[in-house]
């Protein structure tokens, strides 16, 4: 995903960002890490080190070139790896929102997920198997076998979906696409 922001605005609107379009499910706690400083949503003295808040300007604390993270869910964490590709771009595309402080400019083609009992379409990821182990994904019709489902309930699949979450906590859908 390619991403406008302006210099002025915070972590804090990034965090709000991709919280909003890929990752968001349960109100976790998110951080950035960078130059091995982190920049978290509720900073607390409690744990390593001292944390900063997400009040910070892209800024001061962001360079053309450099690189970053961001991780969302400190139990089922997502991880993103991002880049910064450039700093004097155009200003930020007009909106229909004036609340819009962060722009995409460009998103992945979607992944295409088969379901690995039949080769179909998958439409369903198990939310104890996920991409992780082989049988993870199903379509409609292999889900209703999987043995997990099989042993705890259809419940427990979730759909899928174009994010990094597909499969995680009880994300069950991008708000962007």
């Amino acid at each position: 995903m390619y991403l406008q922001i302006k210099s002025a605005n915070t972590l804090a609107h990034l965090d709000g960002f991709l919280r909003f379009a890929w990752v968001e499910c349960c109100g976790h706690l998110s951080h950035f890490i960078i130059n091995d400083t982190f920049y978290e949503s509720y900073p607390s003295d409690i744990g390593f080190g001292k944390p900063k808040s997400m009040n910070y300007k892209i800024s001061r604390v962001l360079e053309k070139d450099m690189s970053f993270s961001y991780e969302y869910d400190f139990g089922t964490t997502t991880t993103l790896d991002l880049k910064v590709i450039d700093v004097a771009v155009p200003p930020i595309v007009p909106s229909t929102s004036r609340s819009a402080q962060v722009k995409s400019l460009a998103i992945h083609d979607p992944v295409k997920f088969v379901c690995d009992n039949c080769g179909a379409e998958a439409t369903k990821i198990c939310s104890y198997c996920g991409l992780y182990d082989f049988g993870g994904l199903a379509c409609d019709t292999c889900i209703k076998t999987h043995k997990c489902c099989v042993s705890d309930g259809e419940e427990i699949a979730l759909p899928v979906v174009q994010s990094p979450r597909t499969g995680q906590c009880a994300y069950v859908r991008p708000t962007f696409t």
